[in-house]
Order: structure tokens, then sequence, then C-alpha cells
């Protein structure tokens, strides 16, 4: 048989711990439920959940559907002629009712 180690032995010599007294031992309090968060955090989860309910509802369908109509509108070949417009003719010129007097030649600059 082997010897026993030297910590054991000194284990066996030691004491054992002295009771706690009766002060120190911790007292059962009783078990109180808290909310997790506050009445305005819940709120405001309930208006933010609400906002996101209406958004996938009642705005994403709509932009869906304009979106798609554009692509098959787009993908659809033009029925029209693609070439540009010539632009349309000029108003025609409107003649003075009486004719304008000639003006007056300026005066020679003095020297």
């Amino acid at each position: 048989m082997t010897e026993p180690t030297r910590e054991a032995s000194r284990a066996d010599e030691l004491d054992p711990l002295p009771p706690a007294p009766a002060d120190l031992m911790p007292t059962e309090t009783p078990y109180v439920k808290e909310p997790l968060f506050s009445k305005k955090v819940m709120a405001a989860w309930a208006i933010i959940a609400l906002l996101v309910w209406f958004a996938f509802t009642f705005i994403v369908p709509e932009i869906v559907q304009a979106v798609k109509a554009e692509i098959v509108r787009s993908s659809e070949p033009r029925t029209t002629n693609t070439s540009i417009p010539e632009p349309p003719d000029p108003p025609e010129p409107v003649e003075p009712a009486e004719p304008a007097e000639p003006v007056a030649p300026a005066p020679a600059p003095r020297p």
C-alpha cells in the first residue's frame, strides 16, 4: 500500500468548521414577480407593432402593385411611332397697321 500523501494527512488533522450563527444565515425572501418592461415601453412596442402591421397590410401592397404595373408597361412593345416629331410651323409674322416713322440720325460727336 502506498503511504497517504502529506496533504491528505493534514486534512484529517483540521477541525470541521463551526456551525454558522443564525443571523448570518440567508433568510428566504418571498419571490415577488416584477414586470420585465414598464407600461410605457410596452405601449411604445404596441404602437410600433401597429404601425408595422398597417404598413405591411395597406402601403406595401400598393407599392408592389404600382411597381409591377410599371414593369409590365415598360416591357410591352411600343405601338406608336418612335421617331422624333417635327416641330410645328412657326406662326406667320403680323404686319403693323401703320408704317413706322424713320428714326432721325444721331448728331455727330463733337471733337
